[in-house]
């Protein structure tokens, strides 16, 4: 392990051995949030766009 990784991993656990309350496990690895949800109309805009840039696919109503 190089210095500047163990001088990371102590300073980490100093702050968590400091803190009244632990963070959550996913905000202290630093985990991505879920990607957002699009609406419909969001999502055929997106097709539509790349319709025009010319990549190839069809569209079309299902239901």
């Amino acid at each position: 392990m190089k210095m500047r990784d163990a001088m990371y991993v102590a300073w980490h656990q100093a702050a968590f051995q400091r803190a009244k309350k632990m963070p959550a496990l996913s905000a202290a690895l630093g985990d991505k949030k879920a990607p957002q949800v699009r609406t419909n109309g969001q999502m055929l805009a997106m097709f539509k766009s790349m319709a025009k840039k010319g990549v190839p696919l069809t569209i079309r109503r299902v239901g």
